[in-house]
């Protein structure tokens, strides 16, 4: 599961502010600062995902330390979601069997893939 960085660059004496938007395996794209953007961090992003034509359905926030955001592809969050549900239907519905509990475990790890930012 690819999971995307991005990070505000002030401006200097020679260039103006920007954000950088990097993936683990790839280089990293630094765009202009768009002011006119809503959502400036997640358009670093989408630039990222537009240059290695990846999906464009992508979801994030800010990180803990305040130092950027992270964003994760949604298709992957669902499966994750989806596998969680279904475990929790389980557990609802009385059954707790080996089966049931390697379904939990599969569920936490599809979550540990689809949130690594986490």
């Amino acid at each position: 599961m690819k999971a995307i960085v991005t990070k505000y660059l002030p401006a200097t004496s020679v260039k103006g502010s920007r954000i950088k938007a990097s993936a683990e395996g790839v280089p990293s794209v630094i765009i202009s600062y768009p002011h006119e953007a809503h959502e400036p961090h997640r358009e670093a992003a989408l630039a990222l995902c537009r240059k290695y034509k990846w999906g464009e359905d992508i979801v994030g926030g800010g990180l803990p330390d305040q130092t950027g955001e992270c964003f994760v592809f949604v298709d992957e969050m669902a499966k994750a979601l989806r596998a969680v549900e279904a475990c929790r239907a389980d557990f609802q519905s009385g059954k707790r069997d080996g089966a049931t509990m390697g379904a939990v475990s599969a569920a936490m790890d599809a979550c540990k893939e689809a949130l690594p930012c986490a």
